[in-house]
C-alpha cells in the first residue's frame, strides 16, 4: 500500500432528474421553397414507383434500398420509417460529401476576425469595427450567420474611416458566399428496405406534403423539406469509400501472370427475419459460384452489431472487368451492402534479435486480470516463462516455428515488463493469451511468415468468440477466466481506415465491452509508407532540430487524411492508443538513418491520428511508442527504417536457433504503445485490488474497469507537447481552432501512470463511481482542503469521467449514454486548459484540466459538487449505466500546504448532501 493511497469518494447522492435537451432540423441551411421541392422530387417518387411495377415478375416481388439524401440534421427519423408498412429501416449514415447547389446550401457564417485573415492591412479594430457594422444593420444574424439582405446597401452604413475598404469588404463576402455553394455540406443518408407496397404508401404520403402537412408526421414534414435526393442504393453506393477498388488493383499487381483468385469480403444488409436472411445469403452464395468463384466462410453476429458477411474469392479477370465497369448480377445484387477488402489484420515483421544474457524472473501469483488477443507467443523467453496462460482452442499455435512466435512475444514482453531498457518490474500476475492470428501460409516473402488473421476465418467471429469464451465460456464450459479486466489488442487493419462510418469490429468491441464491463486497449495503426519530404538527405541534415521538427510536421499534416483511424480503434467505448516518438533505448550507432523528427515529446511519424466517431477525441492517450528511424531513398523521398537496433522499445524475441530463450530486440508502433497502456491499466488494478481490500466500502467488481479507464487517463496532458505542436503547425486561419487540431495529434495527452496510483502531500486524487440511469443526476462532493482558501498560489483541478455506453447500431447517434459534468472551477479559483470544453464530450471520456491562481475564499467543510447526468443520446435506454469517476487536486510541492490529509480528513467525515434520503 502507498504511503499516500488514492481516497474513495463518499457515495453519490441522487438528484433531481435532468431536463432532456430537444431540437428539430438545422437552422444553419438554405432549403428550396416547399412547391419548388414538390416539382423537382415528384416524378422521381413516381419513377421509383413504376421501377418496382417494371420489374415485378410472377411469383417474386423485388425489394430494392431506398436512399433518403437530407441536408442538415434530422433525428429520430427511424420510428416515422417503421411506421410506413413494408419499410424496413436499415441505417442511417452521416456524410460530408453532398454537393450544394441553388436551392440547397449551407448558410454562410462570418467571425470577427474573417476581414483581419483577409485584407492584409487592415487592423484587428477595424475588421471588428466591419462586423460590427454588419451585424448592427441586419447583413448578419445574431448566430453570425450572413442574411439575405443586398449587400449593396452596406456602402450607406459603413463609416467614413473604413469607406476605403468597402470594395474589399463586399469582395470577401461575397467569394465567402460562392465558395459555400460550391463545397461539399454534410448531411445523411436514411436507408431503407423498400417494396412496392411501401414506394406506394411512400408516394401517398409524399401527395399530402406541403398542402396537408397537418395529417403527416413531424419528422416526414421535416424529411420532405431537407430532401435533397432520392435513389436506389446503386453500385457505385457498394464500392466507394471502401477501399475495394484500390485494394483489387494491387491485388491483380501482385497475382498478375497467376491463376490465383482474388479475396474480398461481400457484407449484406443484414435482415432480422432469419428465413430472409438465409435465402439472402443462398442467393449471393449462387450469384458468386456462378461467376467461377467460391465462398470461403460467412459470418452472421446477431447480438448487439447486426453483422451478415460473406467471404469469397473470385478469378482475376472477373475483378478486371469490374474496374472496367463491366459490372454482373453480383455487383448489382440489391442485398449487398458493401464490398469491402478482406481484413488484412496482420502484424509487424520484425528482423531478428540478439542472444543477450539470462533475464531475471519475479515471482508470479493470483488470477489473471489481462487478457492479450493476438498471435501465439514463444512461452519459453526467460523473460515469459510462467507468466502466460495461453488458451488455443483452435490449434493456432500448431501452424508456428518456434522463430515464426514474434508479435505476442514482443506484446507479451512489454506488458510484463514494460521498455527491458527501463528495468521496471515485471506484473505480478498471470496473463491470459488467446492466438487469433497465424503464420500466412501465401507468404512467400518472409521467412518466418508474417503472422494474420487467416482468411478461413473473420476477425470479427474470432474476436466474438474469444471474448465469449473468456466470460461464458463455450457451449457448456465454464468461462475460462471471467477476472479479466482489461483486453490488449495490438492489432489493426490497414485496409479498413475510418470514415464517417465505424467499422463492424468497432461495433463489436464497443458491445463486448459494455456486457462484460471490459476495458479493450487497442492501438490506433501504423502508418508505414514512405514520405515525401520535399528536401534531400543532405538539405535535412542543414536544418536545425527545430526547424526539421517544423518541417517535418508540416508534410505530415499535409497527408492526415492518409494517417486516420484503423479498424477497430475507430470505437467508441474502448481506449485507442497513438505513439509518442520515444523511448528509454541508447543509440550507439545511428549510421545512415536519419531522424526526420527530432523531438521526442511529439507523435510518431508513423502513427495514426483522429477524429473519432462523430468528431470524439480519438486516440485518447498516447504513449511510447519508439522513435523510429528512416532510410533516405532518392528523390525527397525516405522509408522507414526496421533494423532490430536502437532506437526503439527493448523486448524479448523470439529464438532463431534451438534452445536460445534470451534474444532481444528494438521495435517500434502503436502495438507497443498499446501494450504499455494495457500494461499501466493492470497496474492500476493491483492499486484499487488493494484499496478495496482495505477500504471500508468496497469498490464493485462491476465498475472495476470502468474505474481503471478513468484512471489511465486522468494523469494525461498536452504539457510541452502542445507548445511545440503549436509552433509547427498554428496559423492566422486556425488559431480560434487550433485546441481541436491539437486534440487530432495529442489527444487528451501523454498519461503519467505513477500520478494517478498514489498521492502526495500536495497532491490529493479521489476516485468515485455508480451506477446511472437515464435523466439521472448524480451528486458527488470532494472536500475542499482549509489551507487553500484565500491562498494566491498556483493550483490544478482534474477531473476524468469514464464509462461504457450501451450502443444502438441502427442509428447515426449509435452511442445510448451521454453522461458528463460541468467542472466546478469558480469555487477554487482555476479555469479550463488543454482540450475544447465541448470536444471533450463526444466520447466516452470526458477529461478536463482546469488550473489557476485566482485567489478564493471559503469555510471549512465547503466542497466541490461534482454533478454526473445521464442523457439518452441513441434511442431507447433502459439500461443503467456504470461510470468511474477521478477527481485531483494539487499545487506545486514547494507550497507547504497538506492538501492530502486535510482532503483525506474531511473525506472520512460523512458528509451531508442537501436534498439527499
Amino acid at each position: 500500500m502507498p504511503k499516500r493511497p488514492l481516497l474513495i469518494l463518499p457515495t453519490a447522492a441522487i438528484a433531481d432528474r435532468v431536463k432532456m435537451k430537444t431540437g428539430f432540423g438545422s437552422s444553419n441551411y438554405h432549403f428550396p421553397l416547399p412547391q419548388k421541392q414538390k416539382n423537382k422530387l415528384t416524378p422521381q417518387f413516381e419513377s421509383m414507383l413504376q421501377k418496382f411495377i417494371t420489374d415485378s415478375t410472377e411469383g417474386i416481388e423485388p425489394e430494392y434500398v431506398l436512399v433518403l439524401e437530407t441536408t442538415g440534421k434530422i433525428d429520430n427519423f427511424e420510428r416515422a420509417v417503421r411506421a410506413v408498412p413494408g419499410l424496413e429501416w436499415l441505417a442511417e449514415i452521416d456524410t460530408d460529401e453532398i454537393k450544394a447547389d441553388d436551392d440547397f446550401f449551407e448558410i454562410t457564417k462570418i467571425g470577427k476576425r474573417l476581414f483581419y485573415n483577409q485584407i492584409d492591412d487592415i487592423t484587428t479594430k477595424q475588421s471588428s469595427d466591419i462586423w460590427k457594422v454588419l451585424k448592427d444593420n441586419g447583413f448578419i444574424d445574431k448566430n453570425e450567420y450572413i442574411t439575405d439582405k443586398p449587400l449593396d446597401d452596406f456602402t450607406k452604413f459603413i463609416p467614413e474611416s473604413l469607406a476605403e475598404y468597402s470594395d474589399t469588404i463586399m469582395s470577401v463576402i461575397n467569394k465567402k458566399i460562392t465558395d459555400t455553394k460550391e463545397k461539399l455540406m454534410s448531411g445523411r443518408l436514411f436507408l431503407s428496405m423498400s417494396n412496392q407496397q411501401a414506394m406506394r404508401d411512400l408516394l401517398s404520403e409524399w401527395n399530402k406534403w406541403p398542402d396537408n402537412r397537418d395529417v403527416l408526421s413531424k419528422k416526414w414534414v421535416e424529411i420532405f423539406s431537407q430532401l435533397k435526393d432520392m435513389r436506389k442504393w446503386d453500385i457505385q453506393d457498394r464500392l466507394r469509400e471502401t477501399g475495394i477498388e484500390k485494394y483489387w488493383k494491387e491485388e491483380l499487381d501482385i497475382k498478375k501472370g497467376t491463376s490465383s483468385k482474388i479475396l474480398f469480403e461481400v457484407e449484406l444488409w443484414y435482415r432480422k427475419d432469419n428465413t430472409k436472411r438465409n435465402d439472402i445469403q443462398a442467393k449471393v452464395e449462387q450469384l458468386i459460384e456462378s461467376e467461377n468463384g467460391s465462398v470461403i466462410t460467412k459470418c452472421i453476429i446477431d447480438e448487439g452489431i447486426r453483422f451478415h458477411a460473406i467471404k469469397a474469392e473470385l478469378p482475376s479477370e472477373n475483378i478486371e472487368r469490374v474496374l472496367n465497369s463491366e459490372y454482373t448480377k453480383l455487383f448489382k445484387c440489391d442485398d449487398v451492402m458493401f464490398f469491402r477488402p478482406t481484413g488484412q489484420c496482420v502484424a509487424d515483421v520484425y528482423p531478428e534479435g540478439v542472444e543477450e544474457e539470462a533475464f531475471q524472473e519475479g515471482e508470479v501469483f493470483g488470477v489473471p486480470v489481462l487478457a492479450i488477443l493476438d498471435g501465439d507467443p514463444f512461452v519459453y523467453h526467460s523473460l515469459l516463462e510462467n507468466r502466460l496462460i495461453v488458451d488455443d482452442p483452435d490449434d493456432f499455435g500448431s501452424a508456428y516455428q518456434a522463430k515464426g512466435r514474434k508479435h505476442c512475444t514482443a506484446m507479451a514482453s512489454l506488458i510484463c515488463h514494460g521498455e527491458l531498457d527501463a528495468e521496471e518490474s515485471p506484473l505480478p500476475r498471470p496473463i491470459y493469451v488467446r492466438p487469433i492470428m497465424k503464420p500466412d501460409p501465401d507468404d512467400f516473402i518472409n521467412n518466418p511468415p508474417r503472422e494474420h488473421i487467416a482468411k478461413e476465418h473473420f476477425f470479427e467471429d474470432l474476436i466474438l468468440r474469444s471474448v465469449r469464451r473468456i466470460f461464458a465460456g463455450d457451449a457448456d464450459e465454464k468461462p475460462v477466466a471471467p477476472t479479466i479486466k482489461i483486453i490488449n489488442l495490438s492489432i489493426c487493419d490497414p485496409a479498413r481506415m475510418f470514415f464517417h462510418q465505424l467499422s463492424s469490429c468497432a461495433k463489436l468491441l464497443d458491445w463486448l465491452s459494455e456486457k462484460y464491463q471490459v476495458l479493450f486497449c487497442i492501438s490506433a495503426g501504423n502508418n508505414g509508407a514512405d514520405i515525401d519530404l520535399e528536401k534531400s538527405k543532405a538539405k535535412l541534415s542543414q536544418l536545425t532540430d527545430e526547424d526539421l521538427t517544423k518541417h517535418t510536421m508540416k508534410i505530415l499534416h499535409g497527408d492526415i487524411r492518409n494517417h486516420r483511424l484503423m479498424s477497430p480503434a475507430d470505437f467508441v467505448n474502448a481506449l485507442s492508443i497513438g505513439a509518442i516518438h520515444t523511448d528509454k533505448s541508447t543509440i550507439y550507432n545511428q549510421g545512415n538513418r536519419v531522424d526526420i523528427l527530432p523531438s521526442q515529446e511529439l507523435p510518431s511519424p508513423i502513427t495514426v491520428h483522429g477524429y473519432g466517431f462523430r468528431n470524439s477525441i480519438n486516440p485518447e492517450i498516447y504513449l511510447p511508442g519508439g522513435r523510429q528511424l528512416y532510410d533516405y531513398i532518392t528523390d525527397n523521398q525516405y522509408r522507414i527504417n526496421d533494423i532490430g537496433m536502437a532506437p526503439g522499445q527493448k523486448v524479448a524475441a523470439a529464438p532463431v536457433n534451438p534452445g536460445e530463450r534470451n534474444r532481444g530486440i528494438y521495435i517500434r508502433g502503436t502495438s507497443n504503445s498499446a501494450a504499455l497502456a494495457s500494461r499501466g491499466a493492470a497496474l492500476i488494478y493491483e492499486v484499487l485490488d488493494e484499496l478495496r481490500s482495505g477500504a471500508d466500502t468496497d469498490i464493485p467488481d462491476e465498475h472495476m474497469a470502468v474505474v481503471i479507464k478513468s484512471l489511465l487517463v486522468h494523469g494525461a496532458s498536452w504539457s510541452n507537447s502542445f507548445n511545440i505542436l503549436e509552433s509547427c503547425l498554428k496559423t492566422r486561419n486556425n488559431s480560434r481552432l487550433f485546441k481541436r487540431i491539437a486534440a487530432r495529434y495529442l489527444g487528451y495527452g501523454i498519461p503519467d501512470i505513477k500520478r494517478v496510483i498514489e498521492c502526495t502531500e500536495r497532491r490529493a486524487t479521489a476516485i468515485g463511481y455508480g451506477s446511472i440511469k437515464k435523466n439521472e443526476k448524480h451528486e458527488l462532493r470532494f472536500p475542499l482542503p482549509p489551507s487553500l482558501s484565500g491562498l494566491n498560489e498556483m493550483r490544478r483541478l482534474i477531473l476524468t469521467l469514464a464509462w461504457f455506453s450501451p450502443v444502438n447500431a441502427e442509428t447515426r447517434k449509435y452511442r445510448k449514454a451521454n453522461l458528463s459534468f460541468d467542472p466546478p472551477g469558480n469555487e477554487v479559483g482555476v479555469t479550463r486548459v488543454n482540450a475544447d470544453w465541448q470536444h471533450v464530450k463526444n466520447g466516452t471520456i470526458q477529461h478536463e484540466i482546469l488550473e489557476g491562481s485566482e485567489v478564493v475564499t471559503y469555510q471549512d467543510g465547503n466542497n466541490l459538487k461534482i454533478d454526473v447526468v445521464c442523457r439518452e443520446d441513441a434511442h431507447t435506454l433502459d439500461e443503467s449505466v456504470n461510470y468511474g469517476l477521478a477527481v485531483t487536486l494539487e499545487v506545486a510541492e514547494d507550497v507547504n500546504i497538506p492538501i492530502y490529509e486535510e482532503i483525506k480528513q474531511r473525506i472520512e467525515i460523512p458528509i451531508k448532501i442537501d436534498g439527499a434520503s
